[in-house]
């Protein structure tokens, strides 16, 4: 298998399971049910319920992917250095998070350019910190030094986050059994 693809299926897998995990939390935590069904939040975001929540996980898959073919003609440099994984976390949250193009919740432009409050931009914070870190750590460690203690965990983490996001919509769409 060529570095290449190497690296950007270790990169979509960290993606998947960190950002499973972290979005569970953050769900619970962050009691994003109640969030998302305020008023004002109610016409953006998509009650927990909804057959494309329940996708969400599953399609991360094609943004793993994207996030791989991306950093991978930076890598190089930061898999050399013993901090590359706190540089790719400054980049993550500086070019997706924070300085996002479009008006996204939680980015400089959808505070400056949405009607949203600002509690909404500044609570889905914690998540996209903490998974982005663990994103750019588990990668940058995976890489420097491949083992079955990482890989195993990790890969498992993101096939269980695609089972479950399929069990989830097969769920919502009403083709599983109830018992």
């Amino acid at each position: 298998m060529s570095s290449t693809i190497r690296f950007v299926l270790r990169a979509l897998a960290c993606h998947v399971a960190t950002y499973f995990v972290a979005g569970i939390a953050a769900m619970r935590l962050a009691d994003y049910a109640t969030l998302f069904a305020r008023p004002d939040i109610a016409v953006l975001m998509r009650p927990l319920d909804d057959v494309w929540v329940a996708a969400g996980p599953a399609m991360q898959v094609l943004r793993g992917l994207v996030l791989g073919l991306a950093l991978r003609p930076v890598w190089p440099a930061l898999r050399t250095s013993p901090r590359g994984w706190l540089a790719l976390w400054g980049l993550l949250v500086g070019l997706a998070g924070l300085g996002a193009t479009g008006a996204a919740p939680g980015s400089l432009e959808g505070i400056i350019y949405t009607v949203l409050p600002l509690d909404f931009h500044l609570r889905g914070w914690p998540e996209v910190l903490v998974q982005t870190l663990v994103f750019a750590w588990l990668l940058h460690r995976w890489e420097r030094s491949p083992s079955r203690w990482l890989a195993v965990p990790v890969i498992a983490t993101a096939a269980l986050a695609i089972l479950a996001s399929v069990l989830g919509v097969a769920a919502a769409l009403g083709l599983l059994p109830r018992s």
